[in-house]
């Protein structure tokens, strides 16, 4: 073994010498199948067998006689790769060779020469698409929700998916708005079908309007092996001559209510349905008992208004088979925005009757004292269901309903607050139903009454001194003598004051006659309850155009409220929003064992007054004025508009607004007392030239906006106003980088501050008196007056004028 290896080593390095050595060329196809028009590559290798100098390499794709050169080969091994796409399909053989007469070598590849392989080229996939809807009538001033459907066909049955990422709303080249929501669609034998729920915002109307067009477009584009696109084209129109949408049914029976008890074969039972709607077009429904198909309606429904249905006296309501039958009036066309109601009514057997349910509590016409009551019945042994129901009256339909298993039931805060109205008398009533959801009891109606809102904290006192005189010897004497202990303090820098939060040993303490008495104390120079104020404002689902009402468009142009700082005291403004983070310029928290959050009721007002204009979203009415978030009041319940603020709260945000040079502070917030520290601090802000906005009350005076250094905007001529200005329906900033809608004259307030803001950009923080004394009436007055514009007709604020003068 040893003589034979070195000899075997020989032969490989001699065989590898050896000029006969054979080369060879190769060529592969990717993808060996493919489509017509689709780009196929081609991999060459050759390899020589002798030494080279040069020696070109051509290729014949099939499709053709035609040969292309590749190119040269200068070394042993060398590649090329090429590509080609075939325009009708068969399967073509692909050849390669070296070019006989341009290879400069005494022994050229061995075969395979010329080297060949095949691909096999199948018809060009196609996919086509149509929607349905082909176009949208849109109405202006308002969100809409639609239901697309596309259709997709392709040219082969092999599957095939697409994609679209997003989608867009189009004027023109310039995008108007997304949808990042992607879809995907697999279509097996040639087919599918793919459905969308669109909803057209506002904010891409108002931006399609602001540039003079009435005609937008939706456009997706789905990618995949092919690439295809639609265009939904969108008209927008006024409300009246939009597509047809039904904004509320209701239904009940005629004893106005949404549940009756008849005997059997009973023959004039009749359910009606009440349906308000704007648009115009065909209305399809039908009439359903207990899943069953009654009878169809269709109604050609022009404009805007209100139609009430009854249902069909052939065939009618069926009352032969006893126990309980569920009524519904179904809306096929257009598809309802909101899930359908249903109304129930009891067919009695004549053999048994309705048994009554005894309520316990609260009494019949008492008065509540808790903020989330709860109402108890007695129960009973054949009842296992019971339906509560709230009346503003015994002859309407309830206010709210709720079904239960228990046999108590406590109204939610949000329900409270949506529903129902403090102060106000309300009537309920209990239903019980068996296991077969038969009536078999059901109780009197009472009455009762919601507690009025508090105007001050329970057992607080806030007890102010001058800082110059204040002594730790006289606040323990006086906390000694009238048995109060000290919760927090603080200092007013703007008054030179410090102030003392205090509480009662009995929460249930006589607080206004405690306050008399600590007023009339050596020493003190303040004693008031911590008097509760609320935000003013409700969640609506239109909008009011209120920049083009004011004309912003034009004054934009030339005033943006730059330089103007204006302070929101408010509930937490989100300083995070896309369309407020330029402008919030600092954020403070005053609402003691919680810390700084984003709330809707703060961040909506924020909105109106200075949202950015960045391509997103809204436009405030002072798009770069600066803000001062200053957050003195908390939401009642998360997520809900609604804040509480407290004397301590305000005063420390406004004391920290007249400190930091704020111009302007906006406070869309009201109580039904008028606060002497708040009225000093006021007092103070005037003095020193800043403007101070609230919202007047509808129906009674409110503080702030009741103090006469604070302008104070309502909505409607007989509310206690200066200012009328446009509140209701209003589009603006919610937290979370989203926009809803506000109604109220929070939102009034907002719209007045941010015309201020623009007027003191104007006239560089100093509003000449004649300006603003007297006051004209109207925010479209106000706003002729101060830029003498035009721009801002009266009658377009359907003739208001204010309701009062200071």
């Amino acid at each position: 073994m040893r003589r034979i290896y070195p000899i075997f080593v020989l032969f490989v390095i001699w065989g590898l010498w050896w000029p006969g050595k054979a080369g060879a060329i190769t060529v592969t196809a990717t993808p060996g199948s493919a489509r017509v028009g689709d780009t196929v590559n081609f991999n060459i290798t050759a390899t020589f067998s002798s030494g080279i100098t040069s020696c070109t390499l051509q290729i014949n794709y099939g499709d053709s006689a035609s040969w292309f050169t590749l190119g040269t080969c200068t070394t042993t091994p060398c590649s090329f790769s090429t590509t080609h796409a075939y325009t009708s399909s068969g399967t073509y053989t692909i050849r390669v060779q070296h070019d006989p007469g341009s290879c400069d070598l005494a022994y050229p590849p061995d075969p395979p020469d010329p080297a060949t392989t095949t691909v096999n080229i199948t018809p060009a996939l196609t996919v086509t698409v149509t929607l349905s809807p082909a176009s949208l009538r849109v109405p202006r001033g308002e969100s809409s929700l639609w239901h697309l459907v596309y259709n997709f066909r392709s040219s082969t049955a092999a599957p095939v998916t697409l994609t679209s990422s997003r989608g867009y709303f189009r004027l023109g080249a310039t995008t108007l708005g997304t949808v990042p929501r992607s879809l995907s669609v697999t279509l097996r034998g040639g087919r599918a079908v793919l459905t969308e729920n669109l909803t057209v915002p506002v904010a891409v109307l108002e931006r399609a309007l602001r540039r003079g067009a009435t005609l937008i477009t939706y456009e997706r584009t789905f990618t995949g092996p092919v690439t295809v696109s639609t265009r939904l084209p969108i008209r927008i129109v006024t409300e009246a001559t939009g597509g047809l949408r039904i904004r509320r049914l209701e239904l009940y029976f005629e004893n106005r209510r949404a549940e009756i008890t008849v005997p059997r074969h009973f023959r004039d039972l009749r359910a009606y349905a009440r349906l308000r709607y704007s648009g115009s077009d065909l209305l399809r429904g039908y009439w359903e008992v207990d899943g069953r198909v009654l009878s169809y309606v269709q109604r050609h429904l022009t404009y805007s208004g209100e139609l009430v249905l009854e249902s069909p006296r052939i065939p009618p309501l069926p009352t032969y088979e006893p126990g309980t039958h569920l009524v519904r009036f179904v809306i096929e066309d257009p598809p309802p925005a909101f899930e359908l109601p249903t109304i129930l009514y009891f067919v009695t057997t004549g053999e048994s009757r309705v048994l009554t349910l005894r309520l316990i509590s609260p009494a019949n016409g008492t008065s509540l004292t808790s903020e989330a009551p709860e109402f108890r019945w007695e129960g009973l042994n054949r009842t296992s269901l019971y339906l509560v129901q709230f009346f503003e009256s015994p002859d309407k339909p309830p206010v709210f309903s709720a079904y239960t298993r228990s046999t108590s039931y406590r109204l939610p805060q949000p329900v409270l607050r949506r529903f129902f109205s403090p102060g106000k008398r309300y009537f309920w009533r209990v239903s019980g139903f068996d296991s077969a959801r038969s009536l078999v009891a059901e109780s009197p109606i009472w009455s009762f009454r919601l507690p009025v809102e508090k105007t001050y904290v329970p057992g607080e006192i806030l007890l102010a001194f001058r800082s110059r005189r204040f002594s730790s010897g006289l606040l323990r004497a006086l906390t000694e003598r009238y048995r109060l202990s000290e919760i927090r303090n603080f200092s007013l820098e703007a008054l030179r004051l410090r102030v003392f939060l205090l509480r009662t040993p009995d929460p249930r303490a006589d607080i206004p006659a405690l306050v008399r008495s600590l007023s009339r104390e050596g020493g003190v120079f303040l004693a008031q309850p911590n008097f509760v104020f609320r935000t003013r404002s409700e969640p609506l689902r239109a909008r009011q155009a209120i920049l083009d009402l004011l004309g912003v468009d034009e004054l934009h142009r030339r005033y943006l409220g730059q330089g103007v700082l204006v302070a929101v005291v408010d509930t937490g403004v989100d300083f995070r929003h896309r369309d407020l983070r330029d402008r919030v310029r600092l954020h403070l928290n005053f609402v003691p064992k919680e810390g700084y959050r984003p709330e809707i009721h703060g961040t909506a007002v924020a909105g109106v007054i200075a949202a950015s204009i960045n391509d997103f979203g809204i436009e405030g009415l002072a798009p770069e004025a600066e803000l001062l978030a200053l957050r003195a009041c908390r939401e009642l319940v998360p997520g809900e508009p609604p804040g509480e603020c407290y004397s301590e709260t305000l005063a420390r945000a406004l004391d920290r607004a007249i400190t930091e040079g704020a111009e302007i502070v906006n406070l869309s917030l009201g109580g039904r007392v008028r606060d002497p520290l708040l009225s000093r601090l006021i007092e103070k802000a005037a003095a020193r030239g800043i403007l101070l906005v609230a919202p007047a009350g509808e129906k009674e005076p409110l503080f702030p906006a009741s103090h006469p250094a604070v302008l104070a905007v309502g909505m409607r001529t007989d509310s206690e106003a200066d200012i009328i200005a446009p509140g209701e329906k209003i589009l603006t900033t919610f937290p979370g980088d989203r926009f809803n809608f506000l109604s109220g004259s929070s939102m009034a307030a907002a719209a007045t501050s941010g015309l201020l803001a623009l007027a003191l950009e104007k006239y560089r923080g100093h509003l000449p008196r004649e300006k603003m004394a007297p006051l004209p009436g109207s925010l479209c007055a106000l706003e002729n007056r101060l830029f003498r514009s035009g721009l801002c007709r009266e009658d377009t604020l359907l003739n208001l004028s204010a309701g009062k003068r200071h």
